[in-house]
């Protein structure tokens, strides 16, 4: 198997989908609160919340590696990488999304990839290497 290098841009689905769910949730504060200071609130705490989750970079997937051993190596905006990962029982692999259950030696983290994230030769790539990859029970 040849390594696959995958660099990843910030997703536009996701976006429209965290801000889809702020505004339903918006909405419902407005319609079922009666009182205004209450339902002003609890639309500040959101629309604050939206904001940092857009803005926040610091956990942001930065590029994935898979050497050809099949090991998983993801690098993040900041300096903490999760490497030496293995792919767990339970991960996703479909073409409008992949849940990536992932292990290394300190913990284990669930990745959601989304295909306007990467290009389509690259994503083509890791639904190949998922769908055959053996998976690793968890411990």
């Amino acid at each position: 198997m040849k390594p696959i290098h995958v660099r990843l841009t910030p997703s536009k689905y996701a976006l429209t989908i965290n801000l889809l769910v702020h505004l339903g949730l918006v909405g419902l504060i407005w319609a079922y609160f009666e009182q205004p200071w209450l339902w002003s609130a609890l639309a500040l705490a959101s629309v604050a919340h939206t904001h940092y989750r857009m803005t926040r970079a610091a956990g942001r997937l930065v590029e994935l590696h898979i050497n050809p051993q099949g090991q998983l190596s993801v690098a993040r905006a900041t300096d903490a990488a999760l490497s030496g990962a293995r792919l767990l029982d339970g991960s996703v692999f479909t073409r409008w999304v992949m849940v990536l259950y992932v292990q290394n030696q300190h913990k284990k983290q669930v990745l959601w990839l989304l295909p306007d994230s990467i290009d389509a030769a690259a994503y083509q790539q890791l639904l190949v290497w998922g769908r055959w990859h053996p998976m690793n029970e968890a411990d």
